[in-house]
Protein backbone atom coordinates (compact mmCIF):
# COMPACT_ATOMS: atom_id res chain seq x y z
CA UNK A 1 0.00 0.00 0.00
CA UNK A 2 1.40 3.41 -0.95
CA UNK A 3 1.13 6.52 1.20
CA UNK A 4 1.10 9.96 -0.37
CA UNK A 5 2.54 12.97 1.44
CA UNK A 6 2.32 16.61 0.57
CA UNK A 7 5.07 19.12 1.21
CA UNK A 8 2.74 20.71 3.78
CA UNK A 9 2.53 17.42 5.70
CA UNK A 10 6.32 17.11 5.83
CA UNK A 11 7.49 20.63 6.64
CA UNK A 12 4.34 22.27 7.96
CA UNK A 13 2.93 25.68 7.11
CA UNK A 14 4.77 28.93 6.49
CA UNK A 15 4.39 30.71 9.81
CA UNK A 16 5.67 33.07 12.45
CA UNK A 17 6.60 31.15 15.59
CA UNK A 18 8.43 28.06 16.79
CA UNK A 19 5.77 25.33 16.47
CA UNK A 20 3.21 24.31 13.88
CA UNK A 21 0.95 22.82 16.58
CA UNK A 22 1.40 25.41 19.31
CA UNK A 23 1.65 28.50 17.10
CA UNK A 24 0.25 28.00 13.58
CA UNK A 25 -2.51 25.62 14.70
CA UNK A 26 -3.31 27.86 17.65
CA UNK A 27 -3.63 30.85 15.34
CA UNK A 28 -6.02 28.92 13.11
CA UNK A 29 -8.13 27.94 16.14
CA UNK A 30 -8.47 31.59 17.10
CA UNK A 31 -9.44 32.49 13.54
CA UNK A 32 -12.02 29.71 13.30
CA UNK A 33 -13.53 30.58 16.68
CA UNK A 34 -14.06 34.25 15.82
CA UNK A 35 -15.44 33.26 12.41
CA UNK A 36 -18.10 31.18 14.18
CA UNK A 37 -18.94 33.92 16.70
CA UNK A 38 -18.66 37.14 14.72
CA UNK A 39 -17.94 40.53 16.30
CA UNK A 40 -16.96 40.63 19.98
CA UNK A 41 -15.38 42.91 22.59
CA UNK A 42 -14.03 40.34 25.05
CA UNK A 43 -12.63 36.81 24.86
CA UNK A 44 -11.59 34.45 27.65
CA UNK A 45 -9.00 31.95 26.39
CA UNK A 46 -8.79 28.72 28.41
CA UNK A 47 -5.63 26.74 27.59
CA UNK A 48 -5.64 22.98 28.24
CA UNK A 49 -2.96 20.28 28.34
CA UNK A 50 0.33 21.10 26.65
CA UNK A 51 -1.15 24.43 25.54
CA UNK A 52 -1.41 25.35 29.24
CA UNK A 53 2.06 24.02 30.04
CA UNK A 54 4.20 25.63 27.35
CA UNK A 55 2.11 28.45 25.89
CA UNK A 56 4.52 31.24 26.87
CA UNK A 57 7.58 29.68 25.25
CA UNK A 58 5.69 28.72 22.10
CA UNK A 59 3.69 31.97 21.78
CA UNK A 60 0.45 30.00 21.84
CA UNK A 61 -1.41 32.81 23.61
CA UNK A 62 -0.03 35.41 21.21
CA UNK A 63 -1.05 33.24 18.22
CA UNK A 64 -4.60 32.65 19.45
CA UNK A 65 -5.14 36.36 20.01
CA UNK A 66 -3.75 36.99 16.51
CA UNK A 67 -6.24 34.47 15.13
CA UNK A 68 -9.24 36.09 16.79
CA UNK A 69 -8.01 39.37 15.25
CA UNK A 70 -8.27 37.64 11.84
CA UNK A 71 -4.53 37.26 11.22
CA UNK A 72 -2.98 34.24 9.56
CA UNK A 73 -0.04 32.24 10.89
CA UNK A 74 2.58 33.98 8.73
CA UNK A 75 1.35 37.52 9.32
CA UNK A 76 4.29 39.61 10.52
CA UNK A 77 1.93 41.39 12.92
CA UNK A 78 1.28 38.15 14.84
CA UNK A 79 3.94 38.82 17.46
CA UNK A 80 2.26 42.15 18.25
CA UNK A 81 -1.23 40.73 18.64
CA UNK A 82 -1.55 41.80 22.29
CA UNK A 83 -0.79 45.40 21.35
CA UNK A 84 -3.18 45.30 18.41
CA UNK A 85 -5.96 43.87 20.59
CA UNK A 86 -5.58 46.77 22.99
CA UNK A 87 -5.62 49.25 20.10
CA UNK A 88 -8.92 47.72 18.96
CA UNK A 89 -10.21 47.80 22.56
CA UNK A 90 -10.56 44.01 22.60
CA UNK A 91 -10.28 42.57 26.11
CA UNK A 92 -8.58 39.17 26.35
CA UNK A 93 -7.78 36.90 29.29
CA UNK A 94 -5.32 33.98 29.10
CA UNK A 95 -6.36 31.24 31.54
CA UNK A 96 -4.31 28.00 31.87
CA UNK A 97 -6.72 25.32 33.11
CA UNK A 98 -7.81 21.69 32.95
CA UNK A 99 -10.82 21.29 30.66
CA UNK A 100 -11.31 17.65 31.63
CA UNK A 101 -10.45 14.18 30.39
CA UNK A 102 -10.64 12.90 26.85
CA UNK A 103 -9.47 16.08 25.13
CA UNK A 104 -6.51 16.45 22.80
CA UNK A 105 -3.52 17.93 24.70
CA UNK A 106 -3.43 20.93 22.35
CA UNK A 107 -6.91 22.22 23.18
CA UNK A 108 -8.33 25.68 23.82
CA UNK A 109 -11.77 26.93 24.80
CA UNK A 110 -12.71 30.46 23.79
CA UNK A 111 -15.63 32.24 25.44
CA UNK A 112 -16.68 35.43 23.66
CA UNK A 113 -18.47 38.19 25.57
CA UNK A 114 -19.22 35.79 28.47
CA UNK A 115 -21.59 33.75 26.28
CA UNK A 116 -20.99 30.10 27.25
CA UNK A 117 -23.60 28.80 24.81
CA UNK A 118 -21.53 30.17 21.90
CA UNK A 119 -18.15 29.20 23.37
CA UNK A 120 -15.85 27.36 20.98
CA UNK A 121 -13.56 24.47 21.97
CA UNK A 122 -11.02 23.17 19.49
CA UNK A 123 -7.73 21.32 19.09
CA UNK A 124 -4.55 21.82 17.09
CA UNK A 125 -3.90 18.45 15.48
CA UNK A 126 -0.51 18.98 13.84
CA UNK A 127 0.94 20.61 10.74
CA UNK A 128 -0.90 23.84 11.46
CA UNK A 129 -4.26 22.11 11.10
CA UNK A 130 -7.09 22.43 13.62
CA UNK A 131 -10.59 21.18 14.34
CA UNK A 132 -13.45 22.66 16.37
CA UNK A 133 -14.91 20.00 18.68
CA UNK A 134 -17.65 21.85 20.58
CA UNK A 135 -19.84 24.92 20.25
CA UNK A 136 -21.08 25.43 23.77
CA UNK A 137 -21.61 21.84 24.90
CA UNK A 138 -22.80 20.62 21.51
CA UNK A 139 -20.26 18.28 19.84
CA UNK A 140 -19.27 19.29 16.31
CA UNK A 141 -16.46 18.53 13.86
CA UNK A 142 -15.45 21.64 11.95
CA UNK A 143 -12.15 21.94 10.08
CA UNK A 144 -13.19 24.53 7.48
CA UNK A 145 -11.40 22.54 4.81
CA UNK A 146 -14.67 23.18 2.97
CA UNK A 147 -17.03 26.11 3.26
CA UNK A 148 -19.36 25.34 6.14
CA UNK A 149 -22.93 26.17 7.08
CA UNK A 150 -23.90 25.89 10.76
CA UNK A 151 -27.55 25.70 11.79
CA UNK A 152 -28.56 25.73 15.47
CA UNK A 153 -32.06 24.48 16.19
CA UNK A 154 -34.29 23.17 18.92
CA UNK A 155 -34.29 19.39 18.92
CA UNK A 156 -37.83 18.02 18.69
CA UNK A 157 -39.19 21.23 17.15
CA UNK A 158 -37.85 20.41 13.70
CA UNK A 159 -35.94 17.49 12.25
CA UNK A 160 -32.60 17.76 10.44
CA UNK A 161 -34.24 16.50 7.25
CA UNK A 162 -36.42 19.61 7.08
CA UNK A 163 -33.35 21.83 7.14
CA UNK A 164 -31.46 19.67 4.64
CA UNK A 165 -34.44 19.76 2.26
CA UNK A 166 -34.37 23.55 2.42
CA UNK A 167 -30.62 23.60 1.68
CA UNK A 168 -31.17 21.28 -1.28
CA UNK A 169 -33.91 23.57 -2.55
CA UNK A 170 -31.29 26.35 -2.73
CA UNK A 171 -29.29 24.25 -5.25
CA UNK A 172 -26.15 23.84 -3.16
CA UNK A 173 -23.70 20.95 -3.64
CA UNK A 174 -23.37 19.28 -0.24
CA UNK A 175 -20.04 17.61 0.56
CA UNK A 176 -20.77 16.30 4.06
CA UNK A 177 -23.38 16.56 6.82
CA UNK A 178 -23.01 15.93 10.55
CA UNK A 179 -25.31 16.60 13.49
CA UNK A 180 -24.36 17.17 17.10
CA UNK A 181 -26.83 17.30 19.97
CA UNK A 182 -26.78 18.33 23.63
CA UNK A 183 -30.02 18.11 25.61
CA UNK A 184 -32.71 19.98 23.65
CA UNK A 185 -30.49 21.61 21.03
CA UNK A 186 -28.62 20.49 17.94
CA UNK A 187 -26.17 21.95 15.45
CA UNK A 188 -26.30 20.77 11.87
CA UNK A 189 -22.93 21.16 10.15
CA UNK A 190 -23.16 21.14 6.35
CA UNK A 191 -20.00 21.35 4.23
CA UNK A 192 -20.70 22.79 0.79
CA UNK A 193 -18.98 23.95 -2.38
CA UNK A 194 -20.88 27.21 -2.88
CA UNK A 195 -21.61 30.41 -1.01
CA UNK A 196 -24.70 31.03 1.05
CA UNK A 197 -25.94 34.59 0.64
CA UNK A 198 -27.69 36.53 3.43
CA UNK A 199 -30.93 35.88 1.55
CA UNK A 200 -30.23 32.12 1.60
CA UNK A 201 -29.59 32.23 5.35
CA UNK A 202 -32.76 34.23 5.91
CA UNK A 203 -34.79 31.47 4.26
CA UNK A 204 -33.25 28.88 6.57
CA UNK A 205 -33.68 31.03 9.68
CA UNK A 206 -37.36 31.47 8.77
CA UNK A 207 -37.92 27.78 9.53
CA UNK A 208 -39.66 27.54 12.89
CA UNK A 209 -37.25 26.13 15.46
CA UNK A 210 -34.04 27.45 13.87
CA UNK A 211 -32.26 29.72 16.35
CA UNK A 212 -29.32 30.92 14.28
CA UNK A 213 -27.25 30.16 11.22
CA UNK A 214 -23.65 30.93 10.29
CA UNK A 215 -21.88 30.51 6.96
CA UNK A 216 -18.06 30.45 6.98
CA UNK A 217 -15.82 30.35 3.92
CA UNK A 218 -13.24 27.56 3.75
CA UNK A 219 -9.77 28.13 5.21
CA UNK A 220 -7.48 26.53 2.66
CA UNK A 221 -5.83 29.91 3.10
CA UNK A 222 -6.59 32.56 5.67
CA UNK A 223 -8.33 35.67 4.48
CA UNK A 224 -7.50 38.91 6.26
CA UNK A 225 -10.53 41.11 6.69
CA UNK A 226 -9.83 44.73 7.49
CA UNK A 227 -12.29 46.84 9.48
Amino acid sequence: MSISWSVFDVIGPVMIGPSSSHTAGACRLGYMAQAINGKFKKVDIYLHGSFAEVYEGHCTDVAIVAGVLQMDSFDKRLEKSFELAKEKEIEYNIIPTDLGEGLHPNTVKLVFDDNETRSVTGSSIGGGKAVINFIGKIPVSISLEHSTLLIHFGHGIIKPKEVIDKVNSLSKNIVNITTGQYKDYSILTIEVREWFTPADLAQIEAIEGVNWTKFINHLSNFVNIED
